[in-house]
């Protein structure tokens, strides 16, 4: 204490602030630490949130049906559209239909006029652009159904099959391109209104998306078939693959990270999930994105846990000799110091850390 003007406090205050800022710098170490993995994992994910992602995703998906739908359009137009056309096939899946229909089944699921229409008059003809006009109508019908809370899925499957049924029935028309319009159309069916894809791109009576357009994504990932889920969006739109990436990176990360700390069981987890689900097999290289991620959080975790254990040390009475003397009751500190298990060592490093030389 006389190095220090006879003030036996100084020492103690001295020791405390040299003590406080290791114990400081050991916790922005351990921060920083898991930061950088942080930091690591967002590179590849990018910056858009899940629900941002979803919004690009399902824009992709419907810009790709809207497309779509306008060279299907063009491929038909451009057909002749007065060649005598028949109904024979329409006609062949409606009565299998009525022959399996029993006495209480809804009679609205066959409306009156679409039955009229299919049956139609033997004295008239049908022309080619009848039997798309009447095409027309059972989509329209098929997706006001599709529309309604609670819709009536086998009305759906009717108009299914019959919409089908047309479009064999425009394809043996003997129209020229008329095969290959219907390939097209059937090719598209399978993409947008079927499946997974079919159900994200429903809308209501209203007009609006049955499944909201920010969890897209979502209703992919975490659906009971995630593979074949993600399957279906790559075959309606192939350049929604990278946006899928990182929407899937963004929900690792959310899954693994919490209050700055990550999980290696939650991450375990994810990747489980998405191995089981098949999602690694419609996109090979997230299973390396993954596993990235896992290993920089790995070495994250054992970079917080050396600074914690430095944290402990700094703490620790008996390892670290300046808590000697400031754990000492006043007036007890170099009573401490000498019952220390090396006093010639612990009183150097005292004087040491006060004089500012460690």
């Amino acid at each position: 204490a006389l190095e220090f003007g006879g003030d036996v406090n100084r020492p103690r205050q001295l020791l405390r602030e040299g003590r406080d800022y290791l114990l400081e710098l050991v916790n922005v170490r351990a921060a920083e630490a898991a930061q950088r993995v942080q930091n690591r994992v967002a590179a590849m994910r990018g910056d858009a949130s899940p629900r941002q992602v979803s919004k690009i995703i399902r824009e992709e998906m419907t810009n790709a049906y809207d497309d779509a739908k306008a060279v299907e359009k063009t491929l038909w137009d451009s057909l002749d559209g007065n060649v005598e056309t028949s109904l024979d096939n329409t006609k062949a899946a409606l009565n299998a239909e009525l022959i399996r229909r029993g006495q209480f089944s809804d009679p609205n699921e066959i409306p009156g006029w679409l039955r009229g229409a299919i049956i139609g008059d033997p004295e008239k003809p049908i022309s080619f652009n009848d039997v798309k006009e009447l095409r027309t109508r059972v989509n329209t019908l098929r997706r006001e159904i599709k529309g309604t809370p609670g819709h009536n899925r086998n009305a759906v499957r009717i108009l299914n099959d019959i919409d089908a049924a047309l479009l064999d029935d425009m394809a043996a028309s003997g129209v020229d391109g008329a095969e290959a319009a219907r390939a097209y159309s059937a090719n598209m069916n399978d993409r947008f209104n079927r499946g997974p894809v079919g159900k994200m791109l429903e809308l209501d009576r209203t007009g609006m998306p049955k499944v909201p357009e920010e969890i897209t994504l979502n209703s992919a990932v975490f659906s009971k078939d995630p593979g074949g889920s993600i399957r279906a969006i790559l075959r309606a739109e192939p350049d929604t693959r990278g946006d899928i990436v990182k929407g899937v990176l963004r929900y690792y990360s959310e899954a693994v990270w919490s209050n700055n700390k990550w999980s290696k069981n939650a991450s375990n987890a994810f990747i489980e999930k998405m191995n089981k689900g098949g999602v690694f097999d419609e996109v090979p290289e997230l299973r390396d994105q993954l596993a990235r991620a896992h290993i920089a959080g790995e070495r994250g975790d054992r970079a917080v846990m050396r600074a914690t254990n430095e944290n402990r040390m700094a703490r620790d009475g008996g390892k670290a000799r300046a808590a000697l003397f400031l754990d000492a009751e006043p007036g007890e500190e170099m009573g401490a110091i000498l019952h220390s298990k090396n006093p010639s060592l612990a009183a150097r490093s005292v004087y040491k850390r006060m004089r500012g030389d460690e």
